[in-house]
């Protein structure tokens, strides 16, 4: 072979192999240019020996270009969807959201809080200080929240008044908690406000319903009780101090027969219970804490659960002590009244004899020629006679008509009215 000849080719061969490597370094280097949202812009000459090989390349990535672009429209119509189901979650939350960012600036804020307080989202994302849209004794205790809630990693908690510029005041519970990214830095605050004006309210008119209710309680002039299945005392109005002489806390826990006076009066009540429920003025007597009796007048009735289960007993107890001396001297009056007419008819029956009787002897002891013996029985009669009228005039005098002696305190209770309707509405 000629040597000039052969020297010839090897230099032809080697500038190919250079070149090729040269095309092969830029067709690579243009491939990882190219990025999957943009057609390539490689071009291979089709009589270059890599023609081939890259075009294989280039359909390869386009068929991942279209995979990749399907799949980010995918992901972001699916982002979109949760993006739009956040919104109306957050929107919709019974609760106010807002997002701080790191510079102190509303990025965003719930449909919810807007309602709240009266201002629109634009205002609130367009402002550069609570004092545009609070009042400026308020904003800067937000204002204050917000540094002590960015300075630290636990939330914050607080219940907060506001006054916002359309005039209507509300409390809030707060909740800021500080947000950081997984670098550490600090991305903004998330604060959440529960409105808790309505609860306030209704809490202040429970309580003052409550009040209410005790002091009704605890003036009622009746004796309200409770017991359980056990017929144990659970709750007792302190009016029984007044009638009874205890405490309600001396009764609480007690079985109520520790006081019946009498036991055949408990079976009669507690019998007529089971047989219609409740009872209404069933007078019985019960024991004082001096040991003294009283009488009282129940309105009783059973407490039931819905399957008919005995829960305990309900009742009111009036004092009526007085009311039943009232009646007793009421009877004793009538009996001497009857007494009295009695009397007078034979005072009016037997006087005239008697002082007929009375004169006869006393003229007789005037004569001075009567014998002894009969002074003697003369004078027997006419005391005789004078003890007998004696004994009328006492007999009249007693069963005579008298003023009763009642005292301010037993009329007004015998001048209450007895109880009517359900025994519950007693109580109310």
């Amino acid at each position: 072979m000629n040597p000039i000849a052969s020297k010839k080719k090897n230099t032809s061969k080697k500038h190919y192999q250079n070149e090729w490597i040269e095309n092969l370094q830029n067709y690579t280097k243009q491939i990882s240019l190219d990025n999957l949202t943009t057609p390539s812009k490689l071009e291979v000459p089709k009589d270059d020996i890599f023609a081939d090989l890259f075009s294989e390349i280039i359909l390869l990535k386009k068929r991942i270009q279209k995979q990749f672009l399907q799949k980010q429209t995918s992901l972001a119509n699916e982002l979109n969807q949760q993006k739009q189901l956040m919104d109306i979650i957050l929107n919709n939350a019974p609760i106010g959201v807002w997002f701080l960012d790191a510079d102190r600036k509303i990025r965003f804020i719930n449909q919810t809080f807007c309602d709240v307080s009266g201002i629109p989202e634009e205002k609130w994302l367009g402002t550069n200080h609570y004092s545009e849209l609070m009042t400026l004794d308020e904003s800067p205790i937000c204002i204050q929240s917000d540094e002590i809630a960015f300075s630290q990693d636990v939330p914050y908690r607080n219940d907060e008044v506001y006054t916002f510029n359309n005039g209507e005041v509300h409390t809030f519970e707060v909740i800021k908690m500080r947000q950081k990214d997984e670098k550490g830095n600090i991305l903004g605050l998330v604060s959440l406000f529960i409105d808790i004006t309505g609860r306030l309210e209704t809490e202040r008119r429970l309580q003052k319903s409550e009040e209410d209710y005790k002091l009704i309680f605890e003036s009622f002039m009746d004796v309200y009780y409770r017991t359980d299945e056990k017929m144990c005392i659970k709750i007792i109005s302190p009016s029984i101090q007044t009638i009874a002489g205890y405490t309600p806390a001396e009764l609480i826990g007690r079985k109520a027969s520790d006081f019946y006076y009498n036991t055949s009066e408990r079976n009669e009540l507690l019998s007529a219970l089971q047989k219609f429920g409740e009872v209404r003025n069933f007078d019985l007597k019960l024991r004082a804490k001096n040991g003294v009796p009283m009488d009282v007048s129940a309105n009783v009735r059973m407490i039931q659960d819905k399957n008919g289960t005995l829960l305990g007993l309900e009742g009111i107890l009036r004092d009526i002590t007085s009311k039943k001396e009232l009646e007793r001297r009421l009877i004793e009056s009538e009996k001497l009244a009857a007494m009295g007419h009695l009397a007078a008819g034979l005072s009016h029956k037997l006087r005239n004899p008697l002082a007929i009787i009375n004169a006869t002897c006393q003229l007789g002891l005037q004569q001075s020629t009567i014998n002894k013996d009969i002074r003697k029985v003369l004078e027997t009669i006419k005391r005789n006679a004078d003890s007998t009228n004696m004994m009328i005039y006492e007999l009249l005098n007693y069963a005579s008509p008298r003023e009763i002696d009642i005292k301010e305190n037993m009329l007004i209770k015998t001048a209450l009215p007895p109880q009517t309707g359900p025994v519950l509405e007693l109580v109310l």
